[in-house]
């Protein structure tokens, strides 16, 4: 099994790249956020940035690998081929990626009004296509945000998503022969 972790700010294309990976050598998409959906769902509360924010205060409770981990037994009971995680925020999921024995890590980023247009027009979480540009340029600063950077610079491989989607794909293309070996 290969671990592939994609890393960037929101609305930079980790998903699409995650998806178009997955399309190309099949395998599986996670994404940390998920375990945190997870619960809002059980607690009949939206799926929304500030309520995922909320949750990750479990980290202060229970310590910073309880979501990793959740995602680590998930990843290895599930045991794909290839395994792509998106959503990766804080030092111990960047950790819990290169624990795995084969692992490559993406970064993946574009300009900040490129993904707050992309980020209006998703409607991923329930307050998307209300939120403004001030406020979008402002959850750069949130907690879930700040190392996003700092660790895609240890990524393996850089990905700048500001052209066509078709672009996006060739930059993509490019790498895999890599993430394969």
């Amino acid at each position: 099994m290969k671990v592939i972790g994609i890393i960037g700010p929101k609305a930079a294309g980790k998903e699409t790249v995650a998806k178009y990976l997955h399309r190309k050598l099949g395998g599986a998409v996670y994404t940390h956020s998920q375990i945190l959906d997870q619960v809002l769902d059980v607690l009949k509360i939206p799926k929304t940035r500030d309520n995922e924010i909320k949750l990750v205060n479990l980290r202060k409770i229970f310590g910073p690998r309880v979501l990793p981990d959740a995602l680590n037994k998930k990843i290895r009971d599930d045991a794909p081929k290839y395994a792509f995680v998106t959503g990766i925020r804080f030092t111990s999921e960047y950790e819990n990626i290169r624990s795995f024995e084969k692992n490559k890590i993406i970064y993946v980023d574009a300009p900040m009004e490129a993904r707050y247009q992309r980020h209006l027009e998703r409607k991923e979480k329930a307050d998307d296509s209300s939120i403004s540009f001030v406020k979008f340029s402002e959850m750069e600063n949130a907690e879930t945000e700040i190392y996003i950077r700092e660790l895609g610079v240890q990524a393996d491989f850089r990905i700048d998503n500001s052209g066509l989607l078709e672009d996006l794909y060739k930059k993509i293309d490019n790498i895999i022969e890599e993430i394969c070996r």
